[in-house]
C-alpha cells in the first residue's frame, strides 16, 4: 500500500494548533516561515533547516507531523524545504487555509491506483466563496489545462519529481519578488519532463477564507508580474495569452484600464525576456 504524506507551506502558525485545524489523517512535514523565538528550529547553511526529535509534533489522527519554523521567505522555498524531506510514496503539496475533507488518504491511493500511469493528480477542493467550476472527469492535461489550477490540490509520486529533479520557483509567488505563479511553473516543468498530469473528479478537502499572501488588487503590480510570468510560460506567445487575459479581466479592474493593464503587461513581458 502506497504511503501519503502532506506537505504543508505555512507563515506564522503554531504547532499546537494548526495540524488539528487542518484536519491531518496522514504523516505531514509542515514548514513554517516565522520570526525566530526561544522554540524556533534554526538552520545552516543557505536553505537548510535542522529538524530534531523535538520538532516533530504528535496529533491525534494524524501518524506524525514533523514541524520545522525557518526565517527565509518564499512559498517556493517553503515547498522546496518540504519537499526535500519527503518520505511518502505520495506528496500532496497543503497551505495553511485547507481542512482535508475526511478519508482523503483513501481518495488519493483509490485515484493512483486507478491511474497508474499519472506521474502528478490535481484533485478538487470545495471554496468558501463558490463559483469554481468543479472537475467533472478524469482526464489529462496540457499546460493550459494546469493552469487555472493551484499546488493545494496537488499530488505527486515522489520518486517522479525526484527523478525529474522537479522543485518550485523560488521568484514566483507569495513572499516572492513577483506575486504569483509558481504553481503555473511547476505544471509547466512537470510536462517538459514528460510527466503525466491528470485531473480527477473527487474532492480532498475545502480552502477557508484568509488575506491572500500577495494579491492587492487589479493595480500595475499584478498585470506587470503577469506579464513576466507569461514571459516564462509562453516565450513565444506571451503577449497573446497577456491581451487575452487583459481583455477577459477587464470588467474587473476599473479605473485602471484596459490600456494601462496591456501596458503593464508588456513591461513585465519585456523584463521577462531580459532575465528575472
Amino acid at each position: 500500500m502506497e504511503s501519503v504524506q502532506v506537505l504543508v507551506a505555512a507563515v506564522e502558525q503554531e504547532a499546537a494548533v494548526l495540524p488539528r485545524k487542518m484536519h491531518l489523517q496522514t504523516g505531514a512535514i509542515v514548514c513554517n516561515q516565522c520570526r525566530f523565538g526561544a522554540n524556533s528550529v534554526k538552520y545552516s547553511g543557505a536553505n537548510s533547516v535542522k529538524y530534531s526529535g523535538a520538532n516533530s509534533v504528535k496529533y491525534s489522527g494524524a501518524d506524525s507531523v514533523t514541524w520545522g519554523d525557518f526565517s527565509a521567505r518564499g512559498v517556493g522555498r517553503n515547498r522546496n524545504e518540504a519537499l526535500r524531506r519527503a518520505e511518502a510514496d505520495i506528496v500532496l503539496f497543503a497551505d495553511q487555509d485547507l481542512t482535508y475533507a475526511d478519508g482523503y488518504e483513501k481518495i488519493v491511493r483509490e485515484a493512483f491506483e486507478r491511474l497508474p500511469r499519472a506521474d502528478v493528480i490535481i484533485f478538487d477542493l470545495t471554496y468558501p466563496e463558490g463559483g469554481r467550476k468543479p472537475i467533472r472527469q478524469i482526464r489529462r492535461l496540457g499546460i493550459l489545462g494546469c493552469m487555472r489550477f493551484g499546488a493545494a490540490r496537488v499530488g505527486a509520486r515522489l520518486a517522479s519529481l525526484r527523478e525529474k529533479h522537479i522543485t518550485f520557483s523560488t521568484d514566483f509567488g507569495g513572499g516572492t519578488k513577483y506575486g504569483s505563479g509558481e504553481d503555473s511553473l511547476f505544471f509547466r516543468d512537470c510536462l517538459r519532463e514528460g510527466l503525466r498530469i491528470y485531473a480527477y473528479p473527487a474532492v480532498i478537502g475545502h480552502l477557508r477564507p484568509e488575506p491572500s499572501s500577495w494579491f492587492t488588487g487589479y493595480n500595475e503590480k499584478y498585470f506587470f508580474d503577469k506579464g513576466v510570468l507569461w514571459s516564462q510560460l509562453f516565450p513565444h506567445g506571451g503577449w497573446a495569452y497577456g491581451l487575452a487575459h487583459c481583455l477577459k479581466q477587464r470588467k474587473r479592474y476599473g479605473d485602471f484600464g484596459l490600456l494601462s493593464a496591456w501596458r503593464a503587461v508588456c513591461r513585465g513581458l519585456r523584463q521577462g525576456k531580459r532575465g528575472l
